[in-house]
């Protein structure tokens, strides 16, 4: 887990936020003006970036339903039906966060899936 003071060390404010990485990754900083300068010069980049976005809140609208929508073990089952290379990659407590319940009810939960 990674906490940030704030994006850049040199910024004396404080964020509200942190990032945590459950797999290996590589964070990769651009300041703002720097990215809203390439979108300018290249349409590409900021059609990759409108897909990519699009994608992102497709996604949490998505992950917002399930949570409201669905009951725990409906979640289980989406993330097994549609995320299934999750369960081999992330441990099971962030998997369990993740739609909301405890990782003793998902075991639980994947246990009886599997015995249907």
């Amino acid at each position: 887990t990674a906490h940030f003071e704030a994006l850049n060390p040199a910024q004396s404010t404080k964020q509200a936020y942190y990032a945590q990485a459950v797999i290996e990754s590589r964070l990769i900083e651009i300041p703002t003006s720097v990215f809203l300068s390439l979108c300018q010069e290249n349409e590409r980049i900021f059609q990759l970036f409108l897909i990519n976005i699009s994608s992102h809140i497709g996604a949490l609208l998505m992950r917002v339903e399930n949570l409201i929508t669905l009951n725990p073990e409906d979640r289980v089952k989406f993330l097994v039906e549609q995320k299934q290379h999750l369960l081999n990659n992330i441990p099971h407590k962030y998997l369990a966060d993740y739609v909301g319940i405890t990782s003793v009810s998902l075991s639980r939960i994947l246990k009886r899936l599997t015995k249907d």
